[in-house]
């Protein structure tokens, strides 16, 4: 049923456009509000009423805040901070619809933090109170956005919702550009992954430990194709309505240390961790107790635990969280040390080898906990270990069976070649593409690539893949448990 709500959506972008195009700029953030209670209304049906009553109680209590004094101030700060925690709870929420027991969750999630976001950028005078509340209703339910993120912040939107940039051709272009490069991600990368996934975790014990290491590193590419996909569809769609927003993936996988691919990846949602967990901790009063590197260490460490918690309350996500932060904590002197070396190639070569052993080690495996209990992923390892010191090769012969929806028996393994040629071009493009223009937190519609040249690789890749490869339809795996 997902891809009936991809479809739907897509009309219903469309069909806003085209509204909108006939709206003046200064009321266009009307129907945009209208537009996002409709949209909600048909996407989560009763959960909607959860993202209105949110929005609606913050922006009375927004008013409360601002014109009290110093003591009612902390207990209406701290009924908001309630109020826009409560989504959280229901996250679990029951739904005899399919699509709901993974959009509304994610959806929850992502609206939650831009909730609390806005009232400790209050708090800290970060950010003023929304005057309208058709404008607040227009930036609380942005529904190119409300899906799957990015997670955009008040202060960068408000301006952009009273006064849009008028429509351009320019950004029309971009857009398409945009959507074409989602729809690729999606269709090539994505949905072949999802399918040698739903077998994978099926029965992970029987395929051994190279596929165990390999599908992990799979796992974690699906997500960037599968998250960077409905970004950029976001992106897209907003561009079109004279509203930027930020963007989410910078290249992740080029990188040459874990911290820098944590900085590039999902950039809204570490910026908001950086922002509201990390610094506050970082920057407090503990420093005046402990030495720096102690506090900045427990600070990274709680950061990244409420990172794995944010994935959902278990154990086991917990447990993915603290590992990411301690590979961190653990890569972090190394790549400073080899960074000093006079030779480049010594220097290029060792942060690159130090990067991909720490990234399988710290990145890709731990990602197995967000489809595995934590008793299922030490199950996992420890009889992988054993099939390495007893040297037995049985599951070699599953890997065939593992990779058969990217291979397909008929056409032997081209299929596979002509799917990690597509993956090992993308990769390329991206590490030879400039550097970006503009910091990770700014507001940019466009990617590092060329509208132009963009489109043309996207299209070439995709008729290559529609005319050889061959791509499935159906789009029920999600990575969000």
């Amino acid at each position: 049923m997902l891809e009936q709500v991809g479809i739907v959506s897509f009309i219903f972008a469309i069909v806003s456009v085209a509204a909108l195009v006939v709206v003046p700029r200064q009321q266009r953030y009307i129907l945009i509000a209208l537009i996002n209670l409709l949209f909600s209304s048909l996407v989560f049906h009763v959960g909607a009423l959860t993202f209105f009553l949110v929005a609606t109680a913050n922006f009375i209590l927004f008013h409360f805040f601002s014109n009290s004094n110093s003591r009612p101030r902390h207990r209406i700060a701290f009924a908001g901070l309630g109020v826009s925690l409560l989504p959280l709870a229901l996250v679990r929420w029951p739904s005899h619809f399919e699509w709901l027991e993974i959009l509304l969750p994610v959806s929850l999630c992502f609206f939650s933090l831009q909730q609390i976001g806005m009232w400790a950028d209050l708090i800290f005078q970060r950010a003023t109170v929304p005057r309208s509340y058709l404008v607040w209703l227009s930036y609380a339910l942005f529904f190119p956005a409300i899906l799957s993120g990015p997670i955009s912040r008040w202060g960068e939107m408000s301006e952009q919702l009273e006064n849009p940039k008028p429509f351009e051709r320019a950004a029309a272009w971009d857009a398409v550009a945009l959507f074409l490069q989602a729809s690729f991600k999606m269709t090539v990368f994505a949905i072949p992954l999802q399918k040698v996934l739903e077998i994978y975790f099926l029965n992970p014990m029987t395929f051994g430990p190279i596929a165990t290491i390999v599908l992990a590193l799979f796992f974690r590419f699906y997500i960037w194709a599968e998250l960077s996909s409905r970004t950029d569809w976001a992106r897209a769609m907003s561009s079109m309505f004279g509203i930027n927003l930020p963007r989410n993936f910078d290249r992740p996988f080029q990188q040459k240390s874990l911290s820098d691919f944590w900085r590039h990846w999902h950039m809204t949602l570490s910026l908001w961790l950086r922002d509201y967990i990390f610094l506050p901790l970082a920057m407090g009063p503990l420093r005046r107790i402990f030495s720096r590197k102690v506090v900045v260490a427990c600070s990274l460490l709680l950061t990244f635990s409420v990172f794995g918690l944010w994935h959902g309350l278990s154990i086991g996500l917990l447990a993915m969280g603290v590992w990411k932060g301690i590979g961190v904590l653990v890569t972090e002197w190394p790549s400073q040390f080899l960074v000093k070396s006079r030779f480049w190639l010594v220097r290029e070569a060792s942060a690159r080898i130090l990067f991909y052993i720490a990234f399988v080690l710290f990145v890709g495996l731990p990602t197995l906990l967000l489809r595995l209990d934590l008793d299922v992923f030490v199950k996992l390892i420890h009889s992988n270990l054993l099939m390495l010191v007893r040297g037995d090769d049985r599951w070699i012969a599953s890997l065939g069976e593992l990779f058969a929806p990217i291979t397909n028996p008929d056409a032997s393994n081209a299929k596979l070649f002509i799917w990690l040629g597509a993956v090992l071009i993308w990769q390329i493009l991206e590490y030879l593409s400039p550097e970006s223009e503009t910091s990770p937190e700014a507001m940019a519609v466009g990617t590092n690539w060329p509208t132009a040249l963009r489109s043309a690789v996207i299209i070439s890749l995709f008729a290559i893949w529609i005319l050889v490869g061959g791509f499935g339809s159906e789009f029920k795996f999600s990575y969000a448990n």
